[in-house]
């Protein structure tokens, strides 16, 4: 048996969450059924955490047990190639049986993007959230109302 850990690359855009829910496609459902089929077995796939609706996510961390009977140099590979391309493996790595993703994880780290501008822009809007006014004037009025 072994214990293999996942780092994990995806565009959430058109995923609702990592959890396997029944309202929608999840990186975890995807990313479970993927590797059964290639690897002809049941597998229960531990995440680090979640993520909601849409949330993207550059280094992601899940584990799963397997009998180890594929190879683990071309596990990356083999499961990319059949994963859709907002979803993709950056690295594989063997880990020790009584690791679990979840409650081995040590820190988690969030970036939030923003941008400030009247105008929207499509490329910006499907990774960051758009300001749509001067911060500084909103901060200073922030500050002015809380004085009054």
């Amino acid at each position: 048996m072994k214990n293999v850990l996942l780092t994990i690359e995806y565009d959430g855009t058109n995923y609702c969450g990592w959890q396997i829910q029944q309202n929608g496609p999840s990186i975890q459902g995807v990313l479970t059924d993927t590797i059964q089929n290639l690897l002809g077995e049941k597998v229960v796939l531990h995440g680090s955490g979640r993520t909601d609706s849409g949330v993207h996510a550059l280094g992601q961390k899940a584990n799963f047990l397997f009998s180890g009977k594929f190879p683990l140099g071309k596990l990356k590979g083999a499961i990319n190639t059949y994963l859709p391309d907002d979803i993709k493996i950056i690295d594989v790595v063997e880990v020790p049986l009584e690791f679990n993703a979840q409650y081995s994880a040590k820190e988690k780290t969030y970036n939030y993007h923003f941008y400030v501008s009247r105008q929207k822009h499509p490329l910006k809007d499907r990774f960051s959230v758009n300001i749509p006014y001067d911060i500084d004037q909103f901060n200073y009025q922030l500050a002015k109302d809380s004085l009054s």
